[in-house]
């Protein structure tokens, strides 16, 4: 148990390395006229979708 003790600085020492060596990341810029386009993308894909399949069941009866 007293190795333990005597060790536990070396894991100190392990994490403030560790802190330093990782890599901060660029905090995001939010793009909202992209988002809005994709948004608006989507929907136009899903509108048209279903406009087909409703052209496929108004042939089919």
């Amino acid at each position: 148990m007293g190795a333990k003790k005597n060790l536990s600085f070396l894991e100190d020492d392990i994490e403030k390395r560790l802190e330093k060596s990782r890599q901060k990341l660029p905090e995001k810029k939010k793009n909202d006229v992209r988002n809005y386009a994709y948004v608006l993308l989507g929907s136009v894909i899903v509108i048209s979708v279903i406009m087909g399949l409703l052209n496929t069941l108004y042939r089919l009866f």
